[in-house]
């Protein structure tokens, strides 16, 4: 009874009487003392070599250590051992206690009990996805205020010994950091301080976060650049895991937008801005102000960070909810850094201390806020920088969405938005937000045919592409095929932007595809003979044609091709089977067809080197608005007489050979009968058909100048034709008509 009399009045005094933070410095001799272990073995029997009288602790870990008593007298002695700290001058809180015996000079390990009233509440395991119940978190880690240390109070009452302090100590403490800029990157090495003690040194992880000049992290796929080297592993001695030296390098090539305002934020054991650079000079100011999203959704919360150094005080987030300082909303903090130690008590009464040191993050409701707002710091009557975040609660609007061949044409009219199947196009949009802009680093989605799922993976016979930045326009395009096998005349493509607060939005439209060629609906011969067979190898004919395209029109720029034999090629150029291939001379002077299109024509030669009857094919080739050719095919039949002979005069006259009209010709036989006779047309021709087999004498007269005359002899053969040229030359005295063939 005594004894509980005495913990419950000591427990009283405890809460007045301060500490004394030298004491804890010491190692007394005179009565028992505390020091920690991070082994839970230390030898009983004997005085610690090296007490550890003091655990500097690193940020952002959770580290184990043992609280020990040694009694250095030689009679047994009670001790009550607390882990307390002090919210405030005077007054302090048990955190953690226990009552042991000493023997003397003996160590005794305390097992600590955690002071129920001090512990928070511990949240409900949560579900797993089995549906199984997990096995509980560990408990909650009671907080530690100021002066944090473990006292020793004796069985007596009069003596207190203030024991072992706790600490939390600065990266700087225990790491280097030296910057350098050169060729476009910033590199920083870190290595350890090897002249610092470190308790828990394991392995130290740092970080390189490049930020935009709101302090916000650069979108990491810009950062997905050669030689970048953003985060390692530091060993804070030669034995520990981890490197001896890191050397982080951030290569600035895609950063041009915020190479002068932006800032490199290097974190060590989780602390944040252990170092502060400019992303392309030397280190730079330590910031003060907040950082927040450039954009936010209106009616959610917003969290921002507030930045400061560490000598700041009186501090304050503000929030300009309304555009004035009537406005604005302000919150305290209590510190420049959200910065704690607390403690929990294991099973087997070890001490588990848990540092944090962390920026704090200052969250405030937003309903009703549109537009363009501001953040800022203020540390007693200074005001930093002002962060601004823009509210949006609409979708961007996408004011441009057209395709384009990928290959320009610049004989096409640039008019003309239709395509054909299997052509590759270039989609091409572009779209603007005015609250939050377009944010291009999440990806412009262009697609042909179906919108894709909301898992961005194409519908069933689409196609999605990211699009890329079109030089000099502010706008994303990318390349997609026709599929060659379309037959609907429509083909959809669509775009998906999405703006600064994350809201994706969409626009579609159509695009116009002829899928047939053109239709040629006239093709004949002029003048047209009856029976197609009255044609002759080697006759030379005038075709004409004429066809249309209600969807894509004729492409005028193209020729319109006439052959003999098969049509050409796609691209217009003849195949191994085409006869004959010419353009035509260009559209008949004001001749339509029945449909209204232009008639078209041109001269062939049948081939002269048929010797039989046969079929030949002639047609002729059209292109339409979007590259397909259509033909329209015919046949004529040769019908070749081989009994027989042609003989194809032409009448010539003087060194220009002239050609002479109205000259009459005779062909005689071999025994000076006139087998035919003609005049010459207009071009000095006149043609013999039907010439039986033998020798002829050709005599052309010319009565009007002077009986000017010329004869050749030919022999004749079935199915020849043959060219005799006459050049007449005037005689002596007028001979109209002999009586038999001249001799010679």
């Amino acid at each position: 009874m005594r004894t509980s009399l005495f913990i419950a009045g000591w427990s009283m005094l405890l809460l007045l009487l301060p500490a004394d933070p030298t004491a804890a410095q010491d190692v007394p001799t005179d009565r028992p003392y505390i020091f920690f272990s991070a082994s839970p073995e230390e030898p009983t029997d004997v005085a610690p070599a090296k007490p550890l009288r003091q655990l500097s602790l690193r940020p952002n870990q959770e580290q184990t250590f043992f609280v020990y008593v040694h009694n250095p007298l030689k009679d047994k002695k009670t001790v009550q051992v607390q882990l307390v700290s002090s919210p405030r001058k005077g007054l302090f809180v048990v955190a953690a206690e226990k009552s042991v015996d000493v023997g003397g000079r003996q160590t005794v390990r305390v097992q600590l009990a955690a002071n129920k009233s001090q512990l928070p509440p511990a949240p409900p395991p949560a579900p797993a996805a089995d549906g199984k119940t997990p096995p509980p978190p560990p408990p909650p880690a009671i907080p530690l205020a100021a002066n944090a240390h473990v006292r020793a109070v004796f069985s007596d009452g009069a003596e207190i010994e203030n024991g072992a302090k706790i600490v939390r100590i600065d990266v700087s403490q225990y790491t280097n950091l030296e910057p350098k800029f050169e060729g476009g990157k910033l590199k920083i090495t870190v290595t350890p301080k090897q002249t610092t003690t470190v308790l828990g040194s394991g392995p130290v992880n740092v970080r390189l976060t490049p930020r935009t000049a709101n302090g916000e992290p650069i979108d990491p796929e810009r950062l997905a650049v050669e030689g970048n080297n953003l985060a390692g592993v530091l060993a804070l001695d030669k034995t520990g895991d981890g490197a001896q030296k890191v050397e982080l390098v951030l290569n600035t090539a895609n950063l041009a937008d915020v190479l002068g305002s932006g800032f490199a934020d290097v974190s060590i054991d989780g602390y944040a801005r252990a170092g502060w650079y400019k992303l392309n000079s030397q280190p730079a100011e330590r910031p003060f102000g907040v950082s927040a999203p450039a954009a936010a959704v209106p009616g959610k919360p917003i969290a921002v960070r507030f930045m400061a150094p560490n000598d700041g005080t009186d501090l304050r987030v503000v929030f300009d909810r309304t555009g004035s300082a009537d406005g604005a909303e302000v919150k305290s903090l209590a510190s420049p850094r959200n910065e704690s130690i607390g403690v929990r008590i294991g099973d087997s009464g070890e001490a588990i201390f848990v540092t944090r040191s962390e920026d704090w993050s200052v969250e405030f409701a937003t309903q009703g806020v549109f537009g363009k707002r501001d953040f800022y710091g203020r540390s007693g009557t200074k005001d930093s920088p002002k962060t601004t975040v823009k509210f949006d609660a609409t979708a961007q609007t996408i004011d441009g969405l057209d395709a384009e061949p990928a290959e320009i044409d610049p004989k096409r009219p640039a008019t003309l938005k239709m395509f054909r199947p299997g052509q590759r196009i270039r989609v091409i949009a572009s779209a603007k937000d005015a609250e939050s802009d377009i944010d291009a680093s999440k990806g412009v989605v262009l697609y042909l045919g179906e919108k894709p799922g909301p898992d961005g993976k194409p519908a069933l016979n689409s196609q999605v592409k990211t699009g890329t930045k079109v030089e000099g326009r502010d706008a994303y395009a990318a390349e997609f095929e026709i599929p060659p096998t379309t037959n609907v005349p429509e083909v959809k493509i669509g775009a998906i932007f999405v703006n600064g607060v994350g809201m994706p939005g969409g626009r579609e439209t159509v695009i116009k595809v002829d899928y047939t060629p053109p239709e040629v609906s006239v093709l004949y011969f002029d003048p047209p003979k009856p029976p197609l067979a009255a044609y002759k190898p080697g006759d030379t004919v005038r075709l004409i044609a004429s066809a249309h395209d209600p969807e894509s029109g004729l492409d005028l720029s193209k020729d319109v091709l006439f052959f003999l034999g098969d049509p050409p090629g796609p691209d217009g150029k003849p195949t191994q089977t085409t006869l004959v291939l010419k353009k035509a001379k260009g559209v008949i002077k004001d001749a339509r067809g029945d449909n209204g299109a232009y008639l078209y024509a041109a001269e062939l030669t049948l081939p002269k080197d048929i010797k039989k009857e046969t079929e030949v094919k002639f047609g002729v080739w059209f292109v339409n608005g979007v590259g397909l050719a259509g033909t329209r095919v015919a046949t004529v039949k040769l019908d070749m007489d081989f009994t027989t002979a042609t003989v194809k005069v032409k009448v010539l006259q003087g060194s220009a050979e002239r050609r002479q009209p109205g000259v009459k010709v005779w062909l005689l036989d071999q025994f000076g009968k006139v087998a035919a006779e003609g005049k010459t047309d207009e071009c000095g021709f006149v043609t013999f058909e039907k010439v039986l087999p033998g020798t002829y004498l050709v005599w052309g007269v010319k009565d009007t100048d002077q009986n000017a005359q010329d004869y050749k002899t030919i022999v004749a053969r079935g199915g020849d034709t043959i060219d005799v040229d006459l050049s007449v030359k005037r005689q002596p005295a007028p001979n109209i008509q002999p009586a038999q063939a001249p001799q010679r």
